[in-house]
């Protein structure tokens, strides 16, 4: 029997097929070593490790005890989880991670990546890929969907791996990932985003005490709406506000994005992709921006790999290849020629 084990290290995902040994999960020392930096001797003697087809396999109880580790297996979906507390996390953060961190803004393209509802997903796939290529984002939280006070209707489909939990959001924003506002209850109003603000602070996931950007659940901000919407957006404290497509446009288009600054900084458009859309679609987007020195914001759901809860179970997800090779290709994009930014630090930029 097979099991997978998945090592969050600040929520990044380490999968490896390992077996069961006497009845326990055990972890190949080479997914420690290259995960944590950590050495793995094995002593036979004291059968602190076991050799399995040529690798030193550790219990996992062993990490545990060491790492103060908390970890957690489920064998009816052969799956065990190995969470890295808060203080080791954050030493490896500061000692090993970043994310773009030697950004400057002198007028170039900016492409920025933004994840509705902040499902678990993102902490689980897209993070870690986006790491790898030292890339940034926004994800825009559901609060209540966090917390277990709300039930989306997707919850059932793409969107079935359920949402970040608090401690996920709390390590992403500490990697330098933006943790912004989507509603409590997925709602566009004043109480609901409000209440959303209240909790993300409460969880310690702002910048200087500050949810500054919001993404309008469902897009239902418009010009039809946006003067009594602009009111509590301010009084809310936001500096935008991101609502959707551009009048005129599609999904996938051009006129998505925006030059500087901004025409209304509470109506910000974006490209928004589905599982439909391919990455030849949305090149011609991501060129437009960097020859013209526009603002490109690419609207995201979730991040899914074959196999994965709630792959093909409607549009809202985009296949984990298409968004490996979206960050690879971002990855070689010349700094002088473009900016990958938070939706945060995007608009700081775009006004200046």
């Amino acid at each position: 029997m097979l099991l997978v084990i998945s090592i969050f290290i600040i929520i990044a995902v380490v999968n490896t097929d390992v077996p069961l040994i006497h009845d326990r999960v055990m972890v190949p020392s080479g997914v420690i070593n290259e995960t944590l930096g950590a050495d793995v001797n094995s002593d036979q003697d004291i059968q602190a490790a076991n050799i399995k087809h040529d690798r030193v396999m550790v219990p996992s109880v062993v990490i545990s005890e060491t790492l103060g580790a908390d970890v957690k297996s489920d064998q009816g979906v052969q799956a065990a989880n190995i969470i890295i507390p808060g203080d080791a996390a954050r030493a490896y953060l500061e000692s090993e991670v970043t994310t773009n961190p030697k950004v400057k803004f002198q007028g170039q393209g900016m492409i920025t990546l933004t994840f509705d509802d902040a499902r678990k997903d993102f902490a689980r796939v897209a993070v870690p890929i986006m790491q790898r290529y030292h890339l940034t984002a926004t994800t825009f939280a559901i609060t209540g969907w966090t917390d277990g006070s709300y039930n989306p209707s997707w919850s059932t489909k793409s969107g079935a791996d359920g949402a970040c939990s608090i401690t996920q959001l709390q390590y992403c924003n500490s990697l330098g990932f933006e943790i912004a506002a989507h509603g409590d209850q997925h709602m566009n109003t004043e109480a609901d985003l409000n209440a959303c603000i209240v909790k993300l602070n409460q969880w310690g996931i702002t910048r200087d005490g500050k949810v500054e950007t919001f993404a309008s659940p469902n897009n239902t901000v418009n010009s039809a709406n946006i003067s009594v919407n602009s009111k509590w957006f301010a009084d809310a404290g936001l500096s935008c506000a991101r609502s959707g497509i551009a009048v005129g446009s599609t999904n996938i288009n051009v006129l998505n994005n925006m030059v500087y600054p901004p025409n209304n900084k509470y109506m910000l458009t974006a490209s928004i992709i589905t599982s439909k859309t391919t990455f030849t679609q949305l090149l011609p987007i991501l060129q437009d921006a960097i020859k013209n020195k526009k603002w490109c914001i690419l609207e995201l759901h979730s991040i899914l790999n074959p196999g994965d809860l709630g792959y093909g179970n409607d549009m809202w997800y985009w296949d984990a290849s298409n968004f490996t090779q979206l960050c690879e290709w971002l990855s070689q994009m010349p700094e002088s020629d473009g900016l990958v930014t938070t939706m945060r630090d995007g608009f700081k930029y775009a006004s200046e």
